[in-house]
């Protein structure tokens, strides 16, 4: 197992926040998972989904953690926007931090810092 720490700076994650609950209650009520998610909700999505596109990649035979830059999709309900993880290192204050154990015994990077960006 090999632990992986995402840091996110604050800034970028409640601008993240804010963006999945403006969206959130924009989209139709009706069996729509994402409706009208409460900041603590997307806080604990935007988690879930990292962790979820990370242990994926580190499942896939070509993972290479040696490479220092890593895109994913966010996906629903911010289609629209990829989350990169980079080698960068920030500084301890003013960081939400999450650390995730996963099968991949290869590389040499265990700490990456999660940000976002709007598709054109």
């Amino acid at each position: 197992m090999k632990t992986v720490t995402i840091w996110i700076a604050n800034d970028t994650f409640e601008r993240v926040i804010q963006k999945i609950v403006a969206r959130s209650q924009a989209l139709p009520e009706s069996h729509n998972p994402f409706y009208n998610l409460s900041p603590e909700q997307a806080e604990e999505y935007i988690w879930k989904n990292i962790q979820k596109e990370v242990e994926s990649y580190c499942s896939s035979p070509l993972a290479n953690l040696n490479e220092r830059d890593h895109a994913f999709t966010f996906g629903a309900p911010l289609n629209d926007t990829v989350f990169m993880l980079t080698g960068c290192e920030l500084p301890s204050h003013n960081l939400h931090t999450h650390t995730i154990e996963v099968n991949f015994n290869e590389g040499k990077s265990n700490s990456y810092t999660a940000d976002f960006y709007a598709l054109i």
